[in-house]
């Protein structure tokens, strides 16, 4: 309680700290009152602060650098003896709580900044409550294909217990990126009692459709295979993406029983179900008919334009497969999103409901692409949804 009261107070005194370099024109920086932590903890609020004022991408870019480049900091998340922020953790939180507030800063003044500000942290101390410890075992292979290994790494709750799975798959345009984008939201996931398998997979070009759909579903085969191992109810998979990684888990979701996709599976794996059982897709690309039909944007993973291949086009698209047997989903999307069309998602919400699927959409006002993955209330929100289909036994007990 001591260290959150203290966190509230150097928040509190970040935001007129941000307020009094808004009314300088921002030319002067106090690098003197920032958040009182220590060590590497206390550089990304400096720089976080900074780098947002004048350019929210380079924020989130760093944000992405320290969630793989920072956990081995502070290991102690990943240890039986106790979870306690590691400093990409912390880090993220504080950018975040720096965004949200530059943003009521503008909006509102002061006063409802300082209340902005103390949701921010009330949020994830309340995410933080009752968490698990949890291990991380990294550079599983789960997937030898074409001569590549395909590695995860697998975030496991302490506990005698099966738990609920949930397999998370990145972001990048399905020819960049990698299982190190996701490493916070996977240990928020952790800490809420899930074991997850965050994924490498292929990229285009070198690899073309299908060939991310496939490795996906290579994954939750072999989380089944290896549920045992890794103390997962093979009865409780679910599947968390953002971005490309959104249309991914998407399609897996839509795909479930449909084998189309897992003709290259190995043997081994061929005797488990690729089925997942609550879909969660943030930033989702999963509608393609806003391209003109001679456009070239996406045949390095496409193969060709839709004019000429309009069979792959209709292959990669989520609604093309959506049945009754879908699981539930939980679609979110910023409404500020340059990126990717919004109308994606919400196509892709009413081809769902059409066909009476437990569907939910999200939208976030005014937040762009990168600002919506990192998002809090989104996170949670997403977490929410995951307890109510991957937990409905401890949800209904604590009603």
């Amino acid at each position: 309680m001591k260290s959150e009261n203290r966190r509230r107070a150097d928040l509190e005194l970040t935001v007129k700290t941000v307020n009094s370099q808004r009314q300088d024109g921002l030319e002067r920086a106090n690098w003197g009152a920032q958040p009182g932590v220590s060590g590497l903890c206390g550089v990304a609020p400096v720089f976080c602060q900074r780098a947002y004022l004048t350019n929210g991408l380079f924020c989130a870019g760093l944000i992405l650098a320290l969630s793989f480049a920072w956990p081995q900091a502070d290991r102690s998340c990943d240890s039986p003896s106790g979870c306690q922020r590691s400093a990409s953790v912390v880090s993220m939180e504080v950018c975040q709580a720096y965004k949200e507030t530059w943003a009521a800063v503008s909006d509102s003044g002061t006063a409802q900044v300082v209340e902005q500000t103390r949701l921010i942290v009330d949020g994830t101390a309340s995410m933080r409550s009752a968490a698990y410890a949890f291990e991380k075992h990294s550079g599983i292979v789960y997937r030898i294909v074409d001569d590549k290994e395909l590695e995860c790494d697998v975030y496991v709750p302490l506990g005698e217990e099966t738990f609920p799975a949930v397999l998370l798959v990145h972001g990048g345009a399905w020819r960049s990126g990698s299982k190190f984008q996701v490493s916070y939201h996977a240990r928020v996931l952790a800490r809420a009692g899930y074991v997850v398998v965050a994924i490498n997979y292929r990229h285009a070009p070198e690899h073309k459709f299908p060939a991310q759909i496939e490795d996906c579903k290579a994954a939750v085969a072999w989380m089944r295979k290896n549920a045992a191992e890794y103390k997962i109810d093979p009865d409780r998979i679910g599947a968390w993406g953002y971005s490309a990684g959104g249309h991914l888990v998407s399609l897996l979701g839509t795909t479930g029983s449909d084998r189309a996709f897992e003709r290259d599976l190995p043997d081994e794996l061929k005797a488990f179900s690729t089925h997942v059982s609550a879909v969660v897709a943030g930033g989702a690309p999963c509608d393609f008919s806003w391209l003109e039909e001679e456009s070239e944007l996406l045949s390095y993973w496409l193969g060709d334009s839709a004019r000429r291949n309009p069979r792959v086009y209709r292959l990669a698209t989520p609604a093309t497969h959506v049945n009754a047997d879908c699981p539930p989903f939980y679609l979110f999307h910023g409404s500020g999103d340059a990126m990717v069309p919004i109308e994606s998602s919400r196509k892709l919400y009413d081809h769902l409901i059409a066909k009476g699927i437990a569907a939910t959409y999200a939208e976030y006002p005014k937040m762009g692409h990168l600002e919506t993955f990192v998002n809090m209330q989104a996170l949670r929100a997403s977490i929410q949804f995951l307890d109510e289909h991957l937990k409905p036994t401890e949800t209904s007990d604590n009603h």
